[in-house]
């Protein structure tokens, strides 16, 4: 299955996706991915992202360690990059670790990953979003500068972006905004929709800042333990296990029953030859 996936839907050579299945099925299971979820993360990360496929497997395990200190599902952070192509074609900054960030506030804020990108991508329509803008300020009577959000967007840093779409409709009160068409266009001028807009503003402080770095988060081996033999792994041992185990209680008394039966067909054969029924079947067989 891994194999099939890294090497037909992102292109490996089928030698070098099946060398490399085997490590991406530990590491899938060490972080509780499926094996196709976790070919498809190490594929897309490689293939679109620019990665190597082991850069692409730390990757993984660090977003895991992160998401994990963040009070995030690792699962679902991990799935969102996966399914995430476009994203990464359009917003990667080389290493995919602005990606990962991203995915992992997205999933504090309790939003999707590519809504945080298409939002992003809007923003860099500058004509409409800047009319989009504008016609919010007038509505509401405030003023919503979009200048340095559509810098964050054009930088690729989706991380922040949603910082600073929060912190503007915090300095709104979009909660407090009296009617139904304000919120509309307030949402419209950040290139969020109703929904979204409403839950970066929900969530309290202490939830909004991502704590840690990416890189250097220890103790991963430690962490997944025995969880992080893969099935395969696990199989060949039991099947080394059974093959000593039979070896070792069977194969003596096996042994005597081999040579036992050896020296029956021994000397039925030599009373056949010696009877001349062997000569006359060779005969009938047409052999002599």
């Amino acid at each position: 299955s891994s194999t099939k996936v890294l090497s037909e839907e992102f292109g490996f050579a089928q030698t070098e996706a099946a060398k490399l299945s085997s490590s991406v099925i530990d590491t899938s299971v060490a972080v509780g991915l499926s094996v196709d979820e976790g070919s498809k993360f190490t594929g897309v990360l490689t293939s679109i992202g620019g990665l190597s496929a082991q850069t692409a497997q730390d990757l993984q395990k660090q977003v895991f360690l992160l998401s994990r200190q963040n009070d995030v599902a690792p699962q679902a952070v991990l799935r969102d990059i996966a399914n995430s192509s476009e994203v990464i074609a359009e917003f990667t900054d080389g290493t995919a670790e602005n990606i990962a960030r991203a995915a992992i506030q997205s999933r504090k804020f309790g939003i999707d990953l590519s809504n945080v990108a298409s939002s992003a991508k809007g923003l860099l329509n500058f004509q409409s979003a800047i009319q989009n803008s504008l016609a919010a300020s007038a509505l509401i009577g405030k003023n919503i500068n979009i200048q340095r959000l559509q810098q964050l967007a054009l930088d690729g840093d989706l991380e922040k972006v949603q910082l600073e779409q929060r912190r503007i409709l915090q300095d709104i009160n979009f909660l407090e905004l009296d009617n139904q068409i304000a919120r509309d266009e307030a949402a419209k001028a950040l290139n969020l929709s109703v929904i979204d807009a409403t839950k970066l503003v929900t969530k309290t402080e202490e939830a909004v800042t991502l704590a840690g770095q990416l890189a250097g988060q220890p103790g991963f081996d430690a962490l997944v333990g025995s969880e992080g033999i893969s099935t395969l792994t696990q199989l060949a041992g039991a099947f080394k296990s059974m093959g000593a185990l039979l070896t070792n209680s069977l194969g003596p008394a096996l042994n005597l029953v081999l040579i036992a039966l050896n020296g029956i067909i021994g000397v039925v054969d030599f009373l056949l030859e010696a009877s001349g029924i062997n000569t006359l079947l060779r005969v009938i067989g047409g052999q002599e």
